[in-house]
């Protein structure tokens, strides 16, 4: 069964996240496991008191764990008649190191967390985990942002380069959004530089006749010029009016000049869920 990781720290960030994974999981018969990382500092090992502290917090939190399951799974139960198995797990240390151990293995097949969105504040601490865990793990991340709310996928939209070396990612991609019922829009934000807008389109022509047997309501790729490529992507799942948006880090280049602040900036600021999609076939087949 299609098995999904859930860390919280119990903040309303990780707890929308909780919420939207219950829905998720109904939708596609899944498992949750809710999992919180008990970090100690250094100051407390040294203080002689290490192992009153650890004994004393685990207990708490595994109490805190088990309302937060008990909790969400009355929920889906009220809502739809229909219990969604939730399961707790806890474990020690920096909260990023601790999920990718975790999820180093098979027993996962997707890891949701939640980032501060555009409100910010005091919920940027756990966007900023967030952040690390989509940078340092294999297995794909589902980002939602704290005022998402789940509702059924019709339009995903994946941000990406266009060349032939991109056909292997976009077969991912579209048989993960055949899986879920969506149509696919590629898109490339490049610079507004007439060259590079040039052989965007001419490679966009390349693909659309690679992909010929598919419906343009199926799939289709776009093409357009913005000098930041975060404002670029915002603007146009805006304009489609998309439900996901996915990105590929495993890609060359990703999208234009998109590097790592611009990609993290995008994951803590986007309004939308956004896949991190490693390993996407693997860990959903």
């Amino acid at each position: 069964m299609f098995s999904i990781l859930v860390p919280i720290d119990f903040s309303k960030t990780s707890l929308n996240a909780v919420k939207y994974a219950v829905n998720f999981a109904q939708k596609f018969n899944s498992t949750i496991t809710l999992y919180h990382s008990l970090y100690v500092s250094v100051s407390e090992m040294d203080s002689g008191m290490a192992n009153d502290i650890l004994r004393e917090r685990k207990s708490d939190l595994h109490s805190k764990l088990s309302r937060v399951a008990l909790q969400f799974a009355e929920y889906t139960y009220e809502q739809t008649g229909k219990p969604v198995e939730i399961n707790t797990s806890m474990g020690e240390g920096l909260p990023s190191d601790s999920i990718k151990t975790l999820s180093e293995g098979d027993q996962f097949n997707l890891i949701i967390m939640g980032t501060q969105g555009e409100r910010g504040s005091d919920e940027q601490s756990w966007g900023s985990i967030t952040t690390n865990v989509t940078s340092q793990v294999e297995t794909p991340v589902l980002v939602i942002p704290l005022e998402s709310t789940f509702k059924p996928y019709d339009k995903v939209v994946y941000a990406t380069v266009f060349d032939k070396d991109d056909i292997p990612v976009i077969d991912e991609m579209l048989a993960f959004s055949e899986k879920i019922e969506a149509s696919l829009v590629c898109v490339q934000i490049t610079s507004t530089d007439a060259t590079e807008q040039k052989r965007a389109g001419q490679n966009q022509k390349l693909l659309e006749n690679y992909y010929w047997f598919s419906t343009i309501e199926q799939l289709n790729f776009q093409v357009r010029a913005n000098d930041s490529v975060e404002a670029g992507i915002k603007e146009f799942i805006q304009a489609e009016n998309a439900d996901l948006l996915i990105v590929h880090p495993d890609n060359r280049e990703f999208v234009g000049n998109l590097d790592e602040s611009v990609t993290r900036n995008l994951l803590l600021h986007i309004e939308m869920p956004t896949l991190v999609a490693k390993n996407i076939r693997k860990k959903s087949s």
